[in-house]
């Protein structure tokens, strides 16, 4: 794995976050996971932080842990990586391979799990919404802090799908928004205005 300058910080950031929630007395979930966060441990962070190559990693696996989300991302995106690749050499002709984030509305840190589950349930709703059929499908949630207020926290999914070869232009026509709007009501944000299709057809 190529070092990242910006992989020293998310140990810091973990920490913060373990420490906010910890602090949430009144919800024992929460603060579970945040006692889980504060002992967990990356063999690769602790040596870039500390210079000890002999850590001992500790993986919390915390529903919240930045870092242990982080080492999951890396093997469902090698994962998909995979099958998507398979998908554009087995299907003839070629898929239109297509990207889009769906946005809920920021929520403090005791509510992320809720948020999550929703993306769980809205994501079925919107494949069965959209005007045209979808040959395949994944998605990956996200947690990121808030751009606008510090406390909050931002739950939110990238989603991959595959059309027929031939729909951009049917695809690009998409109300993405309004349909996001209608499968995760009042707490849907927004979705990426920038969404594309990388392949070009």
């Amino acid at each position: 794995m190529p070092l990242d300058a910006t992989l020293p910080e998310l140990p810091t950031l973990n920490r913060r976050l373990a420490q906010s929630l910890q602090t949430l007395h009144t919800h024992a979930g929460a603060y579970r996971q945040g006692h889980l966060m504060a002992h967990c441990v990356h063999p690769f962070d602790e040596f870039t932080v500390h210079g000890d190559d002999e850590v001992e990693a500790k993986y919390c696996r915390a529903a919240l842990c930045l870092l242990c989300r982080r080492l999951k991302a890396i093997e469902e995106r090698t994962v998909l990586k995979l099958l998507l690749d398979a998908a554009q050499n087995t299907i003839k002709p070629a898929p239109l391979l297509f990207f889009q984030t769906l946005t809920l509305q920021d929520a403090p840190p005791a509510e992320v799990k809720a948020r999550a589950a929703l993306l769980v349930k809205a994501i079925p709703k919107l494949r069965r919404k959209l005007p045209r059929p979808v040959l395949g499908w994944a998605r990956v949630i996200e947690t990121n802090s808030s751009d606008f207020h510090p406390d909050l926290e931002n739950v939110h999914t990238h989603l991959v799908m595959l059309f027929p070869s031939g729909l951009a232009e049917d695809v690009g026509a998409i109300q993405w928004d309004a349909l996001w709007q209608n499968c995760a009501v009042e707490l849907a944000r927004n979705c990426d205005p920038n969404a594309r299709m990388p392949n070009g057809s």
